[in-house]
């Protein structure tokens, strides 16, 4: 278990290497309703992840949803990795 207080349930989790400085990352989202709720983060991973910590930094969040009758909006969606 990484986190379970905040991302409450992780939409999709991305490992890759975010900021270009040669170690990857674990990038997960959740996908909710509430925009105080919902949002990206990064995970660092410890040097002996199966003992250490999980660094946690906070990428974005409070995407708000635009109102539909017709489907329940989720936010912020989809990661996906930007490959140059």
């Amino acid at each position: 278990m990484i986190d379970d207080t905040t991302i409450l349930a992780a939409e999709s989790v991305s490992y890759t290497d975010i900021n270009a400085d040669g170690i990857k990352e674990l990038i997960v989202n959740n996908h909710e309703k509430d925009y105080k709720v919902n949002g990206i983060w990064a995970y660092t991973f410890p040097e002996d992840w199966m003992t250490g910590d999980f660094e946690k930094v906070t990428l974005t969040t409070g995407f708000k949803n635009k109102f539909s009758v017709s489907m329940t909006n989720m936010a912020p969606g989809f990661t996906y990795p930007f490959y140059p």
